[in-house]
C-alpha cells in the first residue's frame, strides 16, 4: 500500500514538472483554469499520499507495540517463576488492602493452626476394595493435632451453641429443628455436651489466586511467602495442577521445605494462600517456581473412587462455609473432612455423587470442610493420605474412632466422636434430593478422582434413567455441581451408568463423543 501511495505522489509531481516545462501559451480563461485545476489536483494527491503514509506508519507502529506487549505477556504467563497478584485473588476470610493480604475477621472461619511439620507417611497397608472399607489394619495409632476443628463463626464474636457433627453453629442461627435428622441416626447424633468447641482454634482465611500456565509440565512447585508475621498466626500455600483429564488435582500444601509435590504433572497450576491467626500475618507477596517434572504429564485412565460412608446433615443455616458460601435454606452442597477437595465458592471443581439406600442420587459440589476432622482425605491411598495413614483407604478417621475406639475414640482435636460421619450434607441434599429423614450410610463417588472431565451444572435438573423425557427420575444434578461428561445421546448427556442429564443443563461442555453403547461404561465414545 505504501509503495502505491509513493508512486501516485511521484506521478503527480512529474505531471506538474512536465506542465511547467511546456512552451508558454497565450493566457486565456480556459487555459488558466486548466492550469489551476491541474496544480490543485497535484497538491491534493501529494497531501493525500503524505497523510495516508503517516497513518499507515502509525498503524504499523501500534501493531508492533501490541506484538511486543503480547510477547511479554506470553513470556510472563509461561515463566517457570512467577508472582501471582494478590489483588487478583478471591476467597473467604482474607482481605487484600493496598496490595497486602491479611485475615478478615468478618468472613474468617475457625480451624486449627497449620502443623509446623508434615506427618511422616507410614507403610501402606493392604487396602480393601473401593466400595466398602474393611476392618482396621494392625498398626500404631496416628493421632492428629490436638487443636480444635472448624467452627463456622465470626472469631470476633462470642461462641454460639454447637450444632451437629462437632462444629459450632453460626452466630444467631437457631438450633436445628427436632425430628429432621440433625441429631438422629442409628449410630449416634448430636451431643452438645460432648462436642463443646475446644480451645486453640484460630481465625482462618483462604485466598485463591489466578491460574498460571507453564511452558513445560511440572509436579514440583516451590513457594516463597513475603510476610510480616502476626501473633499466633501463619501463612501456608496450597498448590494444585490441571490434570490431563481436564479436572483439577487436589490442593497440596507446601511442606516444611516450601515445596508442593503434585500427584500428576501439569502445565497449568494454581496457588491458594492460607492465612491463620488473629491478627495473623500480613502477606505482601508470593513467589512460585516450577521445577522440572519427575513424571510424565497425565496418568493412565482410572475410574472415580467410590466408598460407603456415614452421612450427617450439616444444617448451620445462615453460617459461612470454609469457602465463603453463606448457607441458605435447603442448600445443595456437601462437606468433606479435608480442604484438599474444597471448591472455591460457586465452583464445581470438586464434586461428589451421593446415593442413598432408597435408590435416589444427587450430584453436588464440595463447599465446606468437615465433619470432625480437617486433614482426613480418607478416599486417598496411604501413600497420599495426609493423616491417619494406617487406616484402610476409604475409612474416615471418625468412623474408626466411633466403631473401633481408634485414637482413643477421639477426632484430631481430641474431641470424643459421637458418630462415624465421613460426609456432611446440606439441607437440600439431605431432605430434598435424597429424601433422608435421619443420618444414614450413603455411597459416595469422589468424581474429581476419575478420568472423565467434569462439566458444571448451571440449571438444577432431574437425572433420568434413560435419554428420554418421560424416563424414570433417578436423581438430581444440583446447580454448581460437576458431572462426568461421558458421552452424548442426542440432546442428552450421560453422566453415569443409567444416568442422563439434559445437555442444556451444563456449561462449557465442549466436544464430547457420542455414546456407542447407551447402556454401560464411560469409555465407549466414538
Amino acid at each position: 500500500m505504501r509503495t502505491t501511495l509513493h508512486t501516485a505522489a511521484l506521478l503527480a509531481a512529474v505531471a506538474l514538472l512536465t506542465a511547467s516545462a511546456q512552451p508558454a501559451m497565450a493566457a486565456t480563461p480556459a487555459t488558466t483554469d486548466a492550469a489551476t485545476s491541474d496544480a490543485a489536483a497535484g497538491d491534493a494527491a501529494a497531501t493525500d499520499a503524505t497523510d495516508a503514509d503517516v497513518a499507515d506508519a502509525a498503524t504499523e507502529a501500534a501493531d508492533a507495540a501490541t506484538d511486543v506487549a503480547d510477547a511479554a505477556d506470553a513470556a510472563t504467563d509461561l515463566a517457570a517463576t512467577w508472582s501471582p497478584p494478590l489483588t487478583g485473588g478471591s476467597g473467604a476470610g482474607v482481605a487484600v488492602v493496598d496490595g497486602a493480604a491479611r485475615i478478615d475477621p468478618r468472613t474468617a472461619f475457625l480451624a486449627p493452626p497449620e502443623p509446623t511439620q508434615p506427618e511422616s507417611p507410614q507403610p501402606e497397608s493392604t487396602q480393601p476394595g473401593p466400595t466398602q472399607p474393611g476392618p482396621i489394619q494392625p498398626g500404631p495409632t496416628q493421632p492428629g493435632p490436638t487443636q480444635p476443628g472448624p467452627s463456622h463463626i465470626d472469631p470476633a464474636q462470642p461462641q454460639a451453641p454447637h450444632g451437629p457433627n462437632g462444629r459450632s453453629r453460626a452466630v444467631g442461627t437457631p438450633p436445628s429443628p427436632a425430628g429432621h435428622g440433625a441429631a438422629g441416626g442409628a449410630e449416634g447424633g448430636a451431643d452438645a455436651t460432648a462436642r463443646t468447641a475446644p480451645g486453640g482454634a484460630v481465625a482462618t482465611g483462604l485466598l485463591t489466586l489466578p491460574e498460571h500456565r507453564l511452558a513445560a509440565a511440572t509436579d514440583h512447585v516451590a513457594v516463597s511467602v513475603a510476610a510480616q508475621q502476626g501473633a499466633g498466626g501463619d501463612a501456608a500455600v496450597d498448590v494444585r495442577g490441571l490434570r490431563a483429564s481436564g479436572n483439577w488435582s487436589e490442593w497440596i500444601t507446601a511442606d516444611a521445605h516450601g515445596v508442593a509435590v503434585l500427584p500428576e504433572s501439569s502445565t497449568q497450576v494454581q496457588a491458594r494462600l492460607v492465612l491463620t491467626g488473629d491478627p495473623g500475618p500480613v502477606v505482601t507477596g508470593l513467589t512460585l517456581k516450577a521445577a522440572a517434572s519427575s513424571q510424565k504429564e497425565g496418568t493412565k485412565a482410572v475410574g472415580a473412587l467410590t466408598y460407603s460412608v456415614y452421612a450427617t446433615r450439616e444444617g448451620l443455616l445462615g453460617g459461612t462455609t470454609a469457602n465463603g458460601h453463606v448457607i441458605a435454606p435447603h442448600d445443595h452442597f456437601v462437606a468433606l473432612p479435608s480442604r484438599r477437595a474444597l471448591s472455591p465458592d460457586g465452583k464445581s471443581d470438586y464434586s461428589v455423587r451421593v446415593c442413598a439406600a432408597n435408590g435416589r442420587c444427587v450430584f453436588a459440589p464440595v463447599w465446606d470442610v468437615g465433619p470432625w476432622n480437617t486433614h482426613d482425605d480418607y478416599w486417598n491411598p496411604a501413600a497420599r493420605r495426609e493423616q491417619w495413614t494406617d487406616l484402610p483407604q476409604g475409612m474416615p478417621e471418625a468412623q474408626a474412632a466411633f466403631r473401633k475406639s481408634y485414637n482413643g475414640g477421639n477426632d484430631q482435636y481430641k474431641r470424643h466422636v459421637v458418630n462415624p460421619a465421613g460426609i456432611d450434607l446440606g439441607d437440600g441434599v439431605f431432605w430434598d434430593d435424597l429424601g433422608l429423614v435421619t443420618n444414614s450410610t450413603v455411597t459416595v463417588t469422589y468424581l474429581w478422582t476419575g478420568d472423565v472431565r467434569l462439566a458444571k451444572v448451571v440449571d438444577t435438573g432431574p437425572v433420568l434413567a434413560s435419554p428420554k423425557q418421560d424416563a424414570k427420575v433417578v436423581g438430581i444434578a444440583a446447580d454448581n455441581a460437576g458431572v462426568p461428561a461421558e458421552c452424548t445421546v442426542g440432546d442428552w448427556l450421560r453422566i453415569g451408568i443409567g444416568q442422563y442429564l439434559a445437555a442444556s443443563a451444563v456449561s462449557g461442555l465442549g466436544h464430547v463423543g457420542v455414546c456407542t453403547d447407551a447402556g454401560v461404561g464411560g469409555n465407549d465414545q466414538q
